[in-house]
């Protein structure tokens, strides 16, 4: 949590006046320089706008509640010096750099004025992984977890950091086909200021696919769809894999001028052995054809030279891979002639005449 605050804190104490008669103690010199850090900040005094102390400056910068090492790490990335102007701005970008170091879970600042400005940067320490535990990995074992998914002991304890590692385990157990795997973070004190780290594992059972299936399918064939899907019943299902194959599905109907095509994907409830039944639900769509192709920001002799080199031609099905190589090989012409440049195709979509125009783009590279 990140503060900003600036505090006037006054020490000052009420004696009793001496009796009269009394010699007066020697005047003692002025203390010259900034006040000396302070080993705790106990609030105290009148406290006092913090837009007051801005612009005035900067006498010291003191950073406290750090052992030696992490305060000068804090020290170090502190942009305000002695002599600088107050600035919240700078207050806050420097708040933001001790807090990029990774070892602080607080950090605050506050301005002490005693004729100049003391900032004092407040922080508190992480604390260390003194152990690191996995509970419950019956398939993969502690041991083969901690030495893939490794954390470093005496490092800080992060727990972002350590939610990306549970969440990495997880992922590794539905990549095997647990799907249904979590993984829990648990921080549990030890002495010294050390916590154990524990990732609670519930592997979830095993689910593999059943049957892949395809329905709505008319104008493609069942063998070429289970072709591009490449799933295969028996192995272990995985969520990550069946949408890959959608996208894969998609794009073949692209690439047979079906660019209107939707693709769902259901599975039933697990069967008794963890079988899941598994359909790709498809709504193929009309088929659209190569309307008009053109070339821009050149002359028309070249134009015409460009458009002759295509394989794309009107009233071919549109299919997307064609205007990719078209692309690739037109870029590999002009390089031959040793010009670079960057050829974007625009696509012109007339849903009534079901044809798509293209407009090869090309722009010269310096």
């Amino acid at each position: 949590m990140k503060r900003l605050a600036l505090l006037l804190l006054v020490l000052a104490g009420c004696a009793a006046a001496p009796p009269q008669g009394t010699p007066k103690p020697p005047a003692t010199a002025a203390p010259s320089g900034p006040p000396p850090c302070p080993a705790t900040l106990i609030a105290g005094g009148d406290p006092i706008e913090a837009e007051s102390l801005y612009g005035k400056p900067v006498a010291r910068v003191c950073v406290i509640g750090a052992s030696d090492d992490t305060r000068r790490a804090a020290e170090n990335v502190v942009s305000l010096k002695p002599g600088d102007a107050v600035d919240a701005e700078r207050m806050k970008i420097d708040l933001e750099a001790i807090f990029r170091l990774g070892v602080f879970d607080d950090a605050s600042v506050y301005g002490l004025s005693d004729g100049g400005v003391t900032l004092v940067f407040v922080v508190r320490e992480r604390p260390r992984i003194g152990e690191v535990v996995f509970e419950g990995a019956k398939l993969l074992g502690d041991a083969a977890l901690s030495k893939k998914f490794p954390i470093e002991k005496q490092a800080p304890y992060d727990p972002a950091r350590v939610h990306e590692l549970a969440e990495a385990v997880r992922d590794e157990y539905r990549a095997r086909g647990y799907e249904s795997c979590e993984v829990r973070q648990i921080a549990e004190p030890l002495d010294g200021g050390l916590v154990r780290v524990k990732l609670k594992v519930t592997e979830g059972p095993l689910r593999r696919y059943a049957k892949i299936a395809f329905k709505g399918n008319a104008k493609v064939s069942e063998a070429d769809l289970q072709k591009a899907a490449a799933l295969k019943a028996g192995k272990p299902f995985v969520q990550e894999e069946i949408d890959r194959a959608a996208m894969v599905v998609a794009a073949l109907y692209y690439d047979r001028g079906m660019i209107q095509v939707r693709v769902n994907v259901e599975h039933g409830p697990p069967q008794k052995d963890g079988g899941l039944d598994v359909v790709f639900s498809v709504d193929e769509g009309d088929v659209f054809h190569v309307g008009a192709l053109r070339a821009t920001k050149l002359g028309a002799p070249l134009e015409k030279e460009l458009l002759a080199r295509i394989k794309a031609r009107p009233k071919q099905t549109f299919a997307r891979y064609v205007i990719a190589k078209d692309v690739q090989d037109l870029r590999a012409w002009f390089e031959s002639k040793g010009q670079r440049v960057e050829i974007n195709p625009i696509t012109d979509v007339d849903v009534k005449k079901k044809t798509i125009d293209v407009t090869f783009e090309v722009e010269a590279v310096p």
